[in-house]
């Protein structure tokens, strides 16, 4: 006996734009992914497990990679144990530092 697996995995990332977060978190969904996701993140991996029952991963960024300002890519990928992989990616954007106001004396 054999089953034929005719349903692909399949990874969400759910959309973040811009964060004014240093330590962003991340969600998403996955479909027919046996075991863990890999999130890579400016040039670091981290390992996410999704919910056994319904597929959805969360994941924040630790303290001690926090970003700095600018623009990023987050990557996730994974598969279904035979072979198939899926995979997606999102832009995002950090701005964090608070704008600065100086005002100048004006006492004539």
């Amino acid at each position: 006996d054999f089953t034929v697996d005719a349903d692909a995995p399949s990874i969400t990332i759910d959309n973040t734009d811009t964060t004014s977060d240093d330590t962003p978190t991340f969600s998403g969904s996955s479909e027919n992914i046996d075991g863990d996701i890999t999130l890579k993140v400016n040039g670091k991996e981290y390992t996410v497990t999704p919910d056994a029952d319904t597929g959805d991963w969360s994941f924040t960024i630790p303290d001690g990679d926090a970003l700095d300002d600018g623009d990023y890519t987050i990557e996730a990928s994974g598969d279904d144990g035979q072979g198939n992989d899926a995979n997606a990616d999102d832009d995002f954007t950090v701005d964090a530092d608070a704008p600065s106001i100086t005002i100048d004396n004006t006492d004539t």
